[in-house]
């Protein structure tokens, strides 16, 4: 502002070659503080676009830092969730293993149980089977039919 007021200031003491007698006319003068005060204008949007662009560069900056710590907060998690899924697939086999393990010890008496049920009638077939046979045979040799 004080730049156009110097070059308006200098603009009226120049002798102009058009006017009376060298000096400015009156138009000339109107016509300089009008041009004057279009730059003052020009001045005043300008210093206010500067300070909305130095304003803009300030929230785009912490914008800016904003989306790199969001980032960097979802990587932690990406982190830590790949942690937590890694230690609960630990427990589920571990569980699994003892359930396993469990169920195993459970069936092996019963298995064996069925087993020893199974050769206890087998030996019964089978004495029942040699009885019948000890049997006829007495009954032949006794009886002398067969």
């Amino acid at each position: 502002m004080v730049q156009s007021s110097r070059v308006a200031d200098e603009a009226r003491n120049l002798k102009m070659p058009h006017g009376i007698g060298g000096i400015m006319s009156e138009h000339d003068e109107v016509l300089i503080v009008d041009h004057e005060k279009r730059i003052r204008e020009l001045e005043r949007l300008s210093n206010e676009r500067t300070v909305k662009m130095l304003n803009f560069d300030e929230k785009f900056s912490a914008i800016l830092k904003a989306i790199e710590q969001l980032t960097s907060k979802v990587d932690e998690m990406k982190e830590n969730f790949d942690d937590k899924l890694i230690q609960m697939e630990a427990r589920i086999n571990a569980k699994i293993q003892a359930l396993a393990t469990e169920v195993n010890e459970r069936i092996k008496p019963l298995e064996a149980a069925d087993g020893e049920k199974w050769r206890k009638f087998v030996w019964l077939v089978v004495g029942a089977l040699v009885v019948g046979a000890v049997g006829y045979v007495i009954g032949v040799i006794m009886g002398g039919h067969a």
